[in-house]
C-alpha cells in the first residue's frame, strides 16, 4: 500500500505501565507502515512509559498524558484518543504484542469497506489460567446476549483490537458520551451498543501470549463491564 494511504490512519495505544514494550511496538509500527500516525494515550503510568515514547524520533508519534484527568480507565483513554484523532481512520490496539502489528494492514484494508473492522482471535491461549478463560467466555456470552437485537453473531465482542472510521466514532461519542463506562476495559462493546445499522467486518488473527507487563483485569474492570451491560 502506498505511503499516503497510511497517513490517513492513526494507531491508538492506551497504556498503563508499558515501559518494556511500548518503544518496541512503536518502532515496529513505524517500520511496517510508513506515514502512519501513532497516538499513545497514557493513564498516568508510574514507570518509564512516557520516557520511552518520547525517545522515539518519529514526528508522527504523539503522547497524550492523562495524569491530570479525574476519570481514569482504559475506555476513558481510548475516548480521549479518538477525540484528538485527526485522520480518517483509527485502529485501537494493546501495547503488549498480543495484538500482532502485521494484522493492522488487514484491519485497515477492511476499513475501506465498513464502519467497524474487528480483530477476531482465531485460537485459544493455552497459557491462560482457567479463571481467565472462564471470564473471557462468560463476558463474550453476556455481550452477545446484550447485543442480540443487533445480530452480532460471529464477532469477537471482547476484542480490544479494532478499527473505525473516525467521523463515525465521534458521532457515536457525541450522542452517547454520558452512557460510556470510563473505567470499562471493553470499549468496542460500548461502541457496538450505541451504533445504528453499522457495516462490520471481522479479521482473524493469532492472539499471542503476553510478552510484557501484566494483565490489568481485576474486580474493578469486571464491575465496570457489568455496569456497561446494564446501560
Amino acid at each position: 500500500m502506498k505511503e499516503e494511504g497510511f497517513s490517513s490512519l492513526t494507531i491508538i495505544v492506551p497504556t498503563l505501565n508499558e515501559e518494556k514494550s511500548i518503544g518496541l511496538l512503536l518502532q515496529k509500527i513505524c517500520a511496517l507502515y510508513p506515514g502512519v500516525r501513532a497516538m499513545v494515550v497514557d493513564d498516568c503510568s508510574s514507570d518509564c512509559t512516557k520516557d520511552n515514547v518520547l525517545c522515539e524520533k518519529s514526528g508522527n508519534i504523539v503522547f497524550i498524558d492523562r495524569c491530570t484527568e479525574a476519570q481514569k480507565g482504559l475506555s476513558a483513554s481510548v475516548l480521549d484518543g479518538i477525540g484528538k484523532c485527526k485522520t480518517k481512520y483509527f485502529i485501537v490496539m494493546d501495547a503488549d504484542f498480543q495484538h500482532p502489528p502485521k494484522t493492522i494492514a488487514k484491519l485497515y484494508s477492511a476499513l475501506q469497506e465498513c464502519d467497524f473492522a474487528i480483530g477476531r482471535r482465531s485460537r485459544v491461549i493455552d497459557s491462560w489460567p482457567i479463571w481467565r478463560k472462564t471470564i473471557s467466555r462468560g463476558a463474550q456470552w453476556l455481550a452477545a446476549a446484550r447485543l442480540f437485537p443487533k445480530n452480532c453473531s460471529g464477532l469477537d465482542l471482547m476484542s480490544g483490537f479494532f478499527g473505525m472510521k473516525t467521523w463515525y466514532a465521534k458521532k457515536i461519542i457525541e450522542k452517547n458520551r454520558p452512557k460510556f463506562v470510563p473505567r470499562g476495559y471493553k470499549i468496542l462493546f460500548e461502541f457496538l451498543k450505541f451504533s445504528q445499522k453499522a457495516k462490520i467486518l471481522s479479521v482473524d488473527y493469532d492472539f499471542g501470549s503476553r510478552k510484557f507487563g501484566k494483565s490489568k483485569i481485576g474486580a474493578g474492570q469486571i464491575i465496570a463491564f457489568i455496569f456497561s451491560l446494564l446501560k
